[in-house]
């Protein structure tokens, strides 16, 4: 049984002024987010010097990240889903709005023995 997918992105070929900018990276990150149909609980971003975004998303249903190195024409994301998310989807919007040549790679997390025990429950 799969629990969800981790969808990873590298992508090169991207404009400078699309990845060098944080309020509009985080912006996208967070309603790409959305567009999968996970719940944003919050969006953590940092610039770097002299170039470069960091943008993570907490969500409800794992995580989000976008890393950006913009001197190169390059990013980097990780979308991990569970539930009724669809990472897909939040990778799809992500390649339109920031483009480049994408290579993508998805890994299926499967519903492990230990889940099913209950050795992943809180203390």
């Amino acid at each position: 049984m799969i629990l969800g997918n981790l969808i990873l992105i590298d992508s090169n070929g991207s404009e400078f002024d699309k990845l060098d900018k944080l309020s509009p990276l985080s912006f996208i990150l967070r309603e790409a987010c959305v567009r999968g149909g996970a719940t944003v609980i919050d969006v953590y971003s940092q610039t770097f010097a002299p170039h470069g975004v960091t943008v993570l998303a907490k969500l409800a249903e794992g995580h989000a990240a976008l890393h950006t190195f913009p001197e190169r024409g390059i990013w980097i994301a990780d979308f991990l889903m569970y539930d009724q998310a669809f990472p897909h989807k939040s990778a799809d919007y992500l390649e339109e709005q920031l483009g480049g040549v994408c290579d993508r790679r998805i890994i299926p997390r499967p519903l492990s023995e230990g889940f099913l025990k209950g050795s992943f429950r809180n203390p």
